[in-house]
């Protein structure tokens, strides 16, 4: 096969753009309250957690990585909530300090309330 290689979706360091990057915010908050359909509450570090994440294969490592989330209860999802790196490490394109540093940017982990649209 001749020719440049296409990509139909956003996966890689190559895929940063502030468009692509705020869809995959409102894919991993989807990908969450389809896992977990009783959250009211996810916090400002699982946004940024969303945001900043390199993904290697698009949505597809985006559902893996929401089912690795831990101990998700009390209708809350926050940094305590966020997989470790080992679990994930084939899903991102990331090393282990560079994830690590990541993880610890957010000291205060704003509570954002989640208002779920009722059916028409």
């Amino acid at each position: 096969m001749n020719g440049p290689l296409v990509s139909l979706g956003f996966s890689g360091s190559r895929f940063n753009s502030p468009e692509l990057k705020t869809e995959q915010v409102y894919l991993g908050v989807k990908k969450l309250l389809e896992r977990y359909g009783d959250i009211c509450e996810i916090r400002e570090s699982v946004l940024n957690y969303f945001y900043e994440l390199n993904l290697k294969f698009g949505t597809r490592s985006l559902s893996q990585i929401v089912k690795k989330f831990r101990n998700v209860q009390y209708a809350s999802v926050g940094k305590e909530n966020i997989p470790v790196y080992d679990e994930i490490s084939t899903l991102i394109d990331m090393r282990e300090s560079e994830y690590n540093d990541f993880l610890k940017k957010w000291s205060v982990d704003e509570r954002i309330k989640i208002v779920k649209e009722s059916p028409k």
